[in-house]
């Protein structure tokens, strides 16, 4: 995972470290399409809840909601989104193979073999209980990471409304706009931090902390990447 976030500092979006540790799981021994579905089922688990706290944190962050009000409608569309495709990565269907098979492309076969390696997870019900638990820890946890960081510079946000930041910060962050999210990230929290009154200046000093905390993991990830070699 450290090294993964090494070379993430390469890549474009908060996610390119994915495919490192994609290709380590392959390398251990998993197969190329399982080693896929693992990383993603990870990733979009955790994305799963930070839409969960959105939805309920945007009923307690009127600044924010003010300033657009069809983000709500936005929080709950990408919520129902996620929710949908949990119920097909975890939900048994005999119709996604049958589909698969009919449709007229060359990468069938291996389209195919990705969504067996999906379909794995299927009735698998204590398995995503269990995940979505320790998601739930995980990412609560990231939210008080970021409050502190705050607290720490006197920004005066309230608790809740990093519930609902964070959560649209991460998504805004995974898209593949610049390498590792650097200037999405700032122009981000710069601009949900401006409901509150918060300065630009004191918004990029908040994002170059969050970022320094993660250069520093990814220069132990790097060195632990270097001495394995």
């Amino acid at each position: 995972y450290l090294v993964a976030m090494y070379f993430s500092n390469f890549l474009p979006s908060t996610m390119g470290g994915d495919a490192y540790r994609a290709y380590e799981s392959w390398r251990w021994g998993t197969s190329k399409s399982g080693a896929l579905a693992v990383v993603f089922v990870d990733r979009f688990l955790g994305l799963l809840v930070l839409m969960l706290f959105a939805s309920v944190a945007a009923l307690f962050s009127p600044e924010i909601m003010s300033s657009d009000p069809s983000l709500y409608a936005w929080v709950i569309v990408g919520t129902l989104g996620c929710v949908a495709l949990t119920a097909i990565i975890f939900v048994p269907s005999e119709y996604l193979p049958r589909l698969v098979t009919r449709l007229p492309i060359a990468c069938k076969e291996k389209l195919l073999k990705i969504l067996q390696s999906f379909l794995a997870f299927q009735g698998k019900t204590s398995v995503l209980i269990r995940a979505l638990w320790l998601s739930t820890l995980l990412q609560a946890n990231v939210v008080i990471h970021y409050f502190l960081i705050s607290e720490a510079l006197g920004l005066n946000i309230p608790f809740m409304s990093f519930f609902l930041i964070v959560p649209l910060a991460t998504f805004i962050m995974m898209l593949p706009i610049s390498i590792n999210a650097i200037g999405l990230r700032e122009g981000t929290f710069a601009f949900f931090f401006a409901a509150f009154g918060v300065l630009h200046p004191e918004a990029i000093a908040f994002s170059w902390i969050v970022y320094g905390m993660i250069v520093v993991q990814g220069l132990i990830g790097g060195v632990l990447y270097a001495l394995r070699r």
